[in-house]
């Protein structure tokens, strides 16, 4: 008599297989979840403000809030003066007392109509003798495109009051290229000097195309430092002695 069994073994080895792996990974699963940690409960509240820091401690309110000014780029106030100086990109310059309650504000000047070919200014700074000299300096571009389209030229400011600035009494400091990117910011530093930011000369797209932040051999953009109390030959300005090379 045959006691072997007419299936064949293949597939009832296979079953035991596939049922020892479910057990076996029912097992592990459950001493997983015997070892797991606690669930956390939900953080709902948060003791942090502001993004990343809690703000200041801040409002922001109009300090001059009878005054309005078109696209201005720059406020300074001249040493021994009462009054701030407020330029417009459009070419114009105002001054006005420093009070809240101020109510209008004078012009000094429209570059823009007053000098020849001007169409922009984008910066001011009065010398650091200023009540002995009336001297002012600003940065205008002219209109298109130019090798010495951005000019750095020195003002003289009148005494009256309201201020004016005549427009014959430019003397020209320094020129470069005006197209795209002009600059520009004017500081005078502690040491007298005039410092001057330039642009690169080129449009956004692509990003200083010239290269000019990569070369020294140019003014584009860079930071410039000039003596304007001296002369060197050729020039309105000296360059200090002391300036880097490289």
């Amino acid at each position: 008599m045959n006691t072997q069994s007419s299936y064949p073994t293949a597939p009832l080895s296979g079953a035991l297989a596939f049922l020892f792996i479910l057990v076996t990974q029912f097992a592990t699963a459950e001493e997983a979840a015997k070892t797991e940690l606690p669930k956390r409960a939900p953080w709902t509240t948060s003791r942090i403000t502001g993004s990343p820091e809690k703000p200041l401690p801040y409002v922001t309110e109009r300090a001059f809030p009878e005054l309005k000014f078109k696209d201005c780029l720059d406020l300074v106030s001249p040493p021994g003066s009462d009054r701030l100086f407020v330029v417009e990109q459009g070419g114009k310059i105002f001054s006005f007392q420093n009070r809240p309650d101020v109510k209008s504000a004078d012009l000094v000047i429209d570059i823009a109509k007053d000098v020849p070919k001007a169409a922009q200014v984008y910066a001011l700074a009065f010398h650091p003798q200023f009540p002995k000299n009336r001297y002012c300096y600003v940065c205008y571009i002219q209109s298109g495109e130019s090798p010495d389209g951005s000019h750095i030229a020195r003002f003289k400011v009148s005494e009256t009051d309201p201020p004016t600035i005549d427009p014959a009494s430019e003397t020209t400091i320094l020129t470069w290229l005006a197209g795209g990117h002009n600059g520009c910011s004017l500081k005078f530093g502690l040491d007298g000097c005039l410092y001057i930011s330039t642009g690169d000369g080129s449009g956004p797209n692509p990003p200083d195309s010239r290269r000019a932040g990569q070369d020294l051999s140019n003014l584009l953009s860079a930071i410039l430092r000039i003596d304007v109390d001296h002369a060197d030959a050729g020039k309105n300005y000296r360059i200090p002695a002391d300036n880097p090379r490289s």
